[in-house]
């Protein structure tokens, strides 16, 4: 076998590996792309070689996630249920004063209903001057 036989044959093993890792490599990254834009309908594959670490290390942040999400969540619910204990009525309130939720005795008092007044200007409720001055205090954060 002449020497450009066995270089020819040598650049065409090497050719062909390159683009047998090329593909492999355009598979994990598809994989990868379409899973980042659509989570929760598609599986995070498993990968191989260096990608391999990259989705699992992808999903332990998700299986981390989900456990921070259902901390949360219980916390949430304790507290919410802490609050219809509450013998005052509390109102839960966002950024822009509208609001979020309230408790039972807040509703009784002020005459609402989530359904109704969920995402309401606390302000279209409750004029009062004294809770109007100590709203706007509240939001320049003099209290």
């Amino acid at each position: 076998m002449s020497s450009s036989a066995l270089l020819a044959g040598l650049f065409g093993i090497c050719l062909t590996w390159s683009v047998l890792r090329l593909v492999r490599e355009v598979r994990q990254r598809r994989a990868l792309l379409s899973w980042l834009r659509d989570p929760a309908g598609v599986e995070l594959p498993d990968g191989d070689g260096g990608w391999r670490d990259v989705f699992t290390a992808q999903q332990q942040l998700q299986k981390a996630g989900r456990r921070e999400l259902a901390q949360l969540t219980l916390r949430l619910e304790r507290f919410l249920k802490a609050t219809q204990a509450i013998p005052d009525g509390v109102i839960l309130l966002d950024a822009t004063d509208r609001i979020e939720w309230h408790n039972g005795v807040a509703g009784e008092q002020l005459g609402i209903t989530l359904a109704q007044d969920q995402g309401t200007l606390i302000v279209q409720l409750v004029r009062q001057p004294a809770f109007l001055d100590y709203l706007r205090r509240f939001r320049g954060g003099e209290t």
